[in-house]
């Protein structure tokens, strides 16, 4: 028998046990990609009932350990938490987090092996960020140093990393709320009262979260009580203090460069909304090396942008620049439909069914009539009917929205994706539309920030990114076909930084609980970016590229494939054609579909029948 991928066996144990903590036995688990070494938050979507859990590349002792205890408080959280319960409280990003607390601690006091990976999970955090070092005390979130005296008092321990930091500020933030910290324990069950009395907690701190410090901010502005400018000032001032006993310090905004790529992907109707994508598969072990992360590095992706096509347009401009598509989409509709119908014959000739005759149990079949009618006992007058899985498919096009496919490319890039989407659509695969480009050219927020910090060296990638969605998987073709004009508002077309997006598209896919995935990228040249080329090793952007696809191709969960508009994609990818004009695209994106249906074998299932 092969033996198992020890990561694959990993992804089992993990799924396995955030389904048994949180009760939510069919839940889909997902492990979206991410080249990064740190351990992202979790989360849960009630509405697609998935636990989206990223899986670093690189997995050492400790990170697995800290990956069961992010596992493990999100299933608690998930069983243990009621939301309505929540919205009823103001200083709702505070309590979030003390409750939290409150569903992990409920199951640290239950099991000592949940509590042993929650503290890891602490250990991690705490030693990751710095703060068990008396010099990094002052940029500790005075949340945190809260959320370290609430977990002490209802579990009776604090993680390890943490005693430095309890020493010095957890006295003295403690003393403040003694009292309150002393009958946390015997609230742990009951989340109404467990968080009226953090409420309490909050307001004795003078504890408010960022949105209300906005909100109070603008109440107070000189604009509306000028006669009080001054006082307003100094209560401002003191209520800045008392907000945060600890001043929470922004890296990015010194310019320091991020030791993890963070792009973004977005979930339907997940709460955290975005999510990361899964490392490769490896053969032998789960703690090997990942140069990605070591290679490139974004500047800071805080300016970076996900955002859905409607939403950068109006639905007017939308409007105007599809009926210039549709306008186009006549002019081809003879070569277009040709290629559509052999697609869709191909699909749904792979979709024929099949039977199994000669059944114990299953369907009558109408032949076998006889033979019953002469010996009611005869034994295998069924059938049972067979269904190819192809259609537990999921495709997602990713679009080059540089500046040079401006013109006659974007536009028959945009028909072609709108009459494949559409085909696949009515043939029960999945599709979902995606486009890539920068906010800005030669730079924007980003590079401005790095200029304001003195320009250090090789500060990696320069310009903000813009990844847009112009059709999700959940959302029909005729729901979203107005959003495919975008690509042809002026000026939306800049940079492509193609890695990063890559990986989004790869993440997304992910979290998709289809069990084949294909991601075809359609470019038509190698990725570039001009703030970023001259600050950094003019094939940054390039090995990043490679890296990214190597890695991907590796993991063996997503089947990539490319497309080039002459440009040589060959070099860069394993499965890959190049065509010499953007005229040609069509028919190369149905042919390569095709091809990977006539390869792909699935096992045939059966398809259960009442038995008559």
């Amino acid at each position: 028998m092969k033996e198992k991928n020890p990561k694959n066996q990993f992804k089992e144990e993990i799924s396995a046990a955030f389904r048994a903590i949180s009760g939510k036995s069919k839940a889909h688990v997902a492990f979206p990609f991410t080249i990064s070494s740190h351990i992202s938050k979790p989360y849960y979507s009630e509405a697609t009932k998935t636990a989206v859990i990223p899986m670093p590349d690189q997995l050492n002792k400790k990170q697995i350990a800290e990956l069961r205890g992010e596992t493990d408080a999100l299933a608690l959280f998930t069983f243990h938490h009621n939301p309505e319960i929540n919205s009823k409280f103001s200083n709702r990003e505070f309590l979030d987090r003390m409750e939290e607390l409150r569903t992990e601690a409920l199951g640290a006091t239950e099991l000592k092996g949940i509590a042993q990976n929650l503290a890891a999970r602490w250990n991690g955090k705490i030693r990751g960020s710095g703060w068990n070092k008396r010099e990094k005390l002052a940029e500790i979130p005075a949340s945190e140093v809260v959320a370290l005296l609430v977990y002490n008092s209802i579990t009776g321990s604090v993680p390890s990393a943490a005693k430095p930091i309890m020493e010095s500020l957890g006295k003295i933030i403690g003393r403040k709320i003694e009292q309150e910290l002393a009958q946390l324990p015997s609230l742990l069950t009951n989340q109404r009262a467990f968080l009226g009395l953090i409420s309490k907690i909050a307001s004795k701190l003078g504890y408010v979260g960022e949105k209300e410090s906005e909100e109070k901010e603008q109440q107070d502005s000189p604009d509306t009580e000028n006669n009080n400018s001054e006082n307003d000032n100094e209560s401002s001032g003191s209520s800045q203090k008392q907000a945060s006993a600890l001043p929470e310090v922004d890296n990015n905004a010194k310019g320091e460069t991020p030791a993890k790529v963070e792009t973004t992907s977005e979930m339907q109707e997940s709460p955290g909304g975005e999510s990361a994508r899964e490392g490769r598969e490896t053969s032998d072990k789960l703690n090997h090396s990942n140069n990605v992360v070591q290679l490139y590095r974004p500047y800071t992706t805080k300016f970076d942008q996900v955002a859905r096509a409607a939403d950068l347009a109006e639905r007017t401009e939308l409007i105007q620049h599809r009926a210039t598509l549709d306008r186009k989409l006549a002019e081809m509709r003879d070569i277009t439909g040709r290629l559509a119908a052999k697609l869709q014959r191909k699909l749904q000739a792979t979709q024929a069914r099949s039977w199994d005759f000669n059944m114990e149990e299953g369907i009558l079949d109408p032949a076998k009539l006889g033979a019953v009618i002469v010996d009611a006992s005869y034994p295998y007058p069924y059938k049972w009917e067979r269904e190819a899985e192809y259609t537990d498919t999921i495709v997602s096009l990713l679009i080059d929205n540089s500046g040079s496919m401006r013109g006659r490319p974007i536009m028959i890039a945009a028909l072609c994706t709108d009459i494949l989407a559409r085909t696949l659509e009515r043939c029960g695969v999945k599709v979902e539309i995606l486009g890539f480009t920068t906010k800005n050219w030669k730079g924007g927020d980003s590079k401005k920030l790095w200029v304001e910090n003195g320009s250090p060296s090789n500060p990696g990638r320069l310009n903000d990114l813009l990844h847009i969605i112009y059709k999700d998987a959940n959302t029909s073709c005729r729901q979203a076909r107005i959003n495919l004009g975008l690509m042809l508002r002026e000026g939306m077309l800049k940079e492509n930084i193609d890695g990063e997006a890559i990986l989004w598209a790869a993440e997304r896919l992910t979290t998709r609980p289809e069990k084949r995935r294909i991601l075809m990228v359609i470019s038509d040249g190698a990725p570039v970016d001009d703030s970023t080329l001259s600050a950094n090793s003019g094939d940054m952007l390039d090995k990043h590229l490679c890296d990214v696809i190597k890695y991907i191709e590796h993991s063996h969960e997503i089947e990539l494939l490319a497309i080039g508009v002459g440009h040589n994609v060959n070099n860069y990818y394993s499965r890959a054609v190049t065509i010499n004009s953007i005229d040609q695209l069509a028919e190369a994106m149905v042919n390569q579909l095709i091809t990977l249906f006539d390869e792909y074998k699935p096992h045939r299932r059966r398809l259960r029948a009442k038995t008559i």
